[in-house]
């Protein structure tokens, strides 16, 4: 549980327009706001790229329109408060024929929605759109609807105006402050970045397309959205004397493609002199965000163009300026505003979610209902079709899943690592008196990274070699990084000067370690239920562990810091777990790795014997496993589970030591022995136990 005072009364964590209103609304009801965006204000990596967005009321949702129109009053009044225009009117022509459902709803169910809310509009057939507008060419069954309340959205504009009225009102705004972690507890919310850990009574979560790579390291769960990276470009008027509107055109799809397009008119705010189409599609879909491209696909384009010398006037057919956005896509089409589901989320009316759909037209209201959410807990706007439990919004039993097998497979995997380290040092000691320890440290990490660069290009494409793209993490990976090598420079130093046992023993007084690891780099407290199992596997250790008079010396020393190395490295782990996969985290470390080893090593490099470089790979094997299980352990359990099944690897070296070493089995090792597996063990079960008890 939280044991300091509030960073804030409200964290929003996502800096776009959306949380920028939410946050600037919560601060006008008198909360102290903190805003976390991972990039900057205004960045293009997201849904708000570009100058311009349409707002309008044609919807085939009734309750969409009404809730247009209640955003247009709330952006009208933005604009007073502001002093500036954000909403440029003129108007919106729909046409086409009626097909079936499309991200803009249909043609004629606008049109009923518009009568229902005795709004005025203007029928036009196939000629009076071509002489009226800029359009040619068009099928004879065409018809069209002019509405003439739209308008265009100011995005810059939008944007600096919130940011400024934000800061007015005292929100702390926070840019490069990238969030990995939510812990929601009864008395508010932890709040974990890469730099440091914030606290609040409540969150508001506005992550857009990057929503996943939060709430699932989070609480474990995942929504089913698909990303579409849309394209557009502009297209310069050589025509100024024709009337360029806001328009869709929509049309059955033709030769597997869609045949919905869209257009806004000259902006003296974007480009002046020319329009900005696009077709409303995209071609380029996918789950993560990091494989958006940021350039536009070919055929995007080709689609647009082939549109515009076919079917309109006044135009230069040559697109430039082109760009794309990302679109977060769930499978009705719509957003989602609600609170986080009790489901899956312990205190769930602590967080407020706002994410997909094609949301920027409801800015100020989106964020208004945000505010009143983590305020009042509820909201006097319809926003059910919104709701987080509709069907098809999160993957199913993916959280349920998870739960059930992750303590298992974190145990599996850290006794599967305990096992091939200890086959490891055992081959080391036997074997590795003539390999220098920087020439082994640098083999493997080298031999490692050639084993997995494949791997990663297999499983991610070309854009696995680019380090800059592929991780925002750099730090974190880097601190792990130079824990594990410590241990290994450290532990397998020991192990060539002191007896074999006394090394592992020192080595694995980790778990020790661990909670004061993780206190001094990330804050976590420890829960002191744990510490007697704990200390019994230790004790256990040192009855296994016959300790003599090498306890004192130098190179035991040496050998307790490579315990301390690993707690770090296992602390660092964890942490890193929550946004990168196993593989990404085990790529940055061996590539990192190896250049500091082989800076290291320089000095040591002679001529290797076909033997020894033959004993070096199968060392190196065993290295790759151990971390590579270490690593999936980490990603399914915690820091203290793993530390304490992991130092099972005593036994694992008392039993090659015995059939390989010819030592004996004394009563002390047995006792110790008993005392390790139920240590272990009483820690697993408490720290599952405990779990069930928050």
């Amino acid at each position: 549980m939280m044991n300091k005072s509030y960073d804030a009364d409200v964290i929003v964590i996502g800096g776009g327009p959306i949380g920028l209103a939410s946050a600037y609304f919560c601060a006008k009801q008198g909360n102290s706001v903190i805003l976390l965006e991972k990039f900057s204000i205004g960045n293009q990596q997201g849904s708000s790229a570009e100058h311009v967005r349409m707002w309008r009321i044609m919807y085939t949702e009734l309750n969409h329109a009404k809730l247009a129109i209640k955003s247009g009053e709330m952006f009208q009044a933005l604009e007073k408060e502001a002093d500036v225009r954000l909403l440029h009117k003129n108007g919106l022509l729909n046409f086409g024929v009626e097909t079936g459902y499309t991200p803009e709803g249909t043609l004629n169910t606008a049109v009923e929605v518009m009568d229902q809310l005795g709004k005025k509009y203007t029928r036009l057939n196939k000629r009076q759109i071509e002489d009226r507008y800029p359009f040619k060419n068009l099928p004879d069954d065409f018809s069209g609807v002019y509405q003439e309340e739209a308008a265009t959205i100011d995005v810059k504009e939008t944007l600096q105006s919130l940011l400024r009225l934000n800061k007015i009102n005292g929100v702390d705004i926070r840019t490069g402050e990238r969030v990995v972690q939510m812990v929601s507890e009864a008395n508010g919310v932890i709040v974990r970045s890469e730099t440091r850990d914030y606290v609040a009574k409540k969150v508001i979560l506005c992550p857009g397309s990057y929503v996943n790579e939060l709430i699932y390291p989070s609480f474990g769960f995942k929504f089913n959205i698909l990303l579409w990276e849309m394209c557009f470009a502009y297209y310069r008027i050589t025509d100024p004397t024709l009337t360029f509107p806001m328009w869709f055109q929509f049309d059955q799809p033709r030769n597997g493609h869609s045949n919905l397009f869209y257009g806004f008119p000259e902006a003296h705010f974007a480009r002046k002199g020319f329009v900005r189409l696009a077709v409303d599609w995209a071609s380029h879909t996918f789950m993560d965000p990091h494989e958006r491209e940021f350039s536009p696909r070919k055929l995007d384009i080709q689609l647009t163009r082939e549109y515009v010398m076919q079917h309109m006037k006044g135009l230069d057919a040559a697109p430039i300026d082109m760009g794309s956005a990302l679109m977060t896509h769930f499978p009705d089409n719509l957003s989602v505003l609600d609170f986080l589901p009790k489901e899956h989320v312990p205190y769930h009316k602590n967080i407020v979610l706002c994410t997909g759909g094609w949301a920027f037209k409801f800015t100020p209201l989106f964020g208004k209902i945000c505010a009143d959410l983590v305020n009042q807990g509820e909201t006097d706007v319809d926003i059910r079709e919104f709701s987080i439990l509709r069907d098809a919004i999160i993957q199913p039993n993916e959280r349920k899943n998870r739960m059930k097998h992750s303590l298992f497979w974190g145990v599996i995997f850290s006794l599967l690592s305990a096992f091939c380290y200890s086959a490891l040092t055992t081959l080391i000691k036997i074997n590795g008196v003539a390999i220098s320890v920087p020439i082994l440290v640098f083999i493997q990490s080298a031999f490692c990274l050639v084993f997995i660069l494949p791997i990663m290009f297999f499983k991610f494409g070309r854009a696995s070699l680019n380090l800059k793209q592929f991780s925002t993490i750099k730090k974190q990976h880097l601190f792990r990084t130079v824990f594990s090598l410590s241990i290994g420079y450290c532990l397998f130093l020991a192990i060539k000067k002191i007896p074999y046992f006394d090394a592992v023993l020192l080595y694995n007084a980790f778990p020790l370690f661990v909670p004061v690891v993780a206190f001094a780099l990330l804050g976590t407290k420890m829960n002191k239920r744990l510490w007697p199992f704990i200390l019994m596997g230790f004790l256990g250790v040192a009855l296994t562990m016959n300790i003599d008079v090498h306890l004192v010396s130098l190179w035991a020393v040496i050998a307790l810091l490579s315990a301390v190395c690993a707690a770090g490295s296992i602390v660092m782990m964890r942490k890193i777990s929550a946004t990168d996969n196993s593989l990404k985290s085990l790529y940055y470390y061996f590539f990192i790795s190896t250049i500091i080893s082989g800076v290291i090593a320089i000095p040591e490099f002679h001529e290797i014997t076909q033997t020894s470089f033959m004993l070096l790979m199968a060392m190196s094997v065993l290295f790759f496993f151990v971390q590579y299980f270490l690593v999936l352990s980490a990603t399914y359990t915690t820091a203290q589970v793993v530390s304490s099944t992991y130092y099972s690897n005593i036994i694992f070296s008392l039993i090659f030591s015995i059939f390989l070493l010819n030592n004996a089995l004394s009563l002390s090792v047995i006792i110790g022995m008993v005392l390790i597996v139920v240590g272990g063990v009483g820690v697993i079960f408490l720290q599952k136990n405990l779990k069930k008890l928050k």
